[in-house]
């Protein structure tokens, strides 16, 4: 197989995997958040160290800002575990994966020239945004105003994550090694782990007996955040980044025929025109 074809099914893969990360939450609805955030960052720590250790001499030294990134990263894990808690599954996938939106406005908060392209493929994704949450605003239903804090969490951690992205291209050469920056919030989540197991005692523990609890854990870790970790970063080194980031627009789609299968989640009847307009506006975006 091709080089390229390689690195695009690696991207491929990523999508597919990180699609699943919703199914594994939603299988764990007792255990108490800060053990499912900082066990899935500390199991996928264990899960990357083999890498780490081979690539060691590639990561490069720490700088001042790695701290700065994985509190960033973080906050991204914290609250896209805590939207799966609230909304569907297809439609927190599709608000995590709406980073390029908070990216485009924080160029134009800060007057930097914007491409038509930007500005039109925004409008449609802001417009998606508003049919798929729309309704529930105007909902006094409980369960709408559940999905609503959900979506809400959703777009604070693509917030997150486009925060990170854009301090780590304005940090240039002084940016660490993304595989560095990655094992340094994995890091921090073990720490904290290590805090909460402290201070929670038992009860950290709550929700995880028997093997389907910890299986569906462990499978949050590893299958759905450190494989597709090292896929997008390999596949990212390969194929030009919009091909890799239109690539993960997928993650939605996937994230959808999952719920449907695994959790029988049907999406909503606003979802799949919201869902059309959020995932082609950023696909007009991305293109340049």
């Amino acid at each position: 197989m091709p080089p390229e074809r390689n690195a695009l099914a690696l991207a491929a893969l990523a999508a597919a995997t990180w699609s699943l990360a919703g199914v594994w939450v939603r299988w764990l609805p007792a255990v108490p958040l800060p053990t499912l955030v900082a066990g899935r960052m500390a199991l996928a720590l264990v899960a990357l160290a083999p890498v780490v250790w081979w690539r060691r001499g590639q990561l490069g030294r720490p700088s001042p800002a790695l701290a700065g990134l994985a509190v960033l990263m973080g906050a991204y894990y914290a609250a896209s575990v805590a939207s799966f808690r609230l909304a569907p599954v297809a439609e927190a996938t599709l608000f995590i994966n709406s980073s390029p939106l908070f990216a485009v406005a924080w160029a134009g908060l800060r007057r930097e020239p914007l491409t038509r392209r930007q500005l039109v493929g925004t409008a449609l994704a802001l417009a998606g945004v508003a049919v798929v949450i729309g309704p529930g605003l105007f909902s006094g239903a409980d369960a709408d105003r559940q999905r609503v804090a959900g979506d809400g969490l959703a777009l604070l951690a693509a917030a997150g994550m486009a925060a990170y992205s854009v301090a780590f291209q304005r940090l240039g050469p002084r940016a660490p090694s993304p595989l560095l920056a990655t094992a340094a919030a994995f890091a921090l989540g073990a720490a904290a782990l290590a805090v909460w197991l402290g201070v929670a005692g038992a009860e950290a523990g709550a929700g995880l007996d028997g093997p389907r609890p910890r299986g569906a854990l462990v499978a949050l870790a590893v299958v759905s955040t450190a494989v597709p970790t090292l896929a997008y970063s390999t596949a990212s080194r390969r194929l030009p980044p919009v091909v890799v980031t239109t690539t993960r627009l997928l993650t939605p789609a996937f994230a959808a025929v999952a719920a449907w299968l695994m959790l029988g989640e049907v999406p909503s009847a606003w979802l799949v025109p919201g869902g059309a307009l959020v995932v082609g506006g950023l696909a007009v975006s991305l293109r340049r």
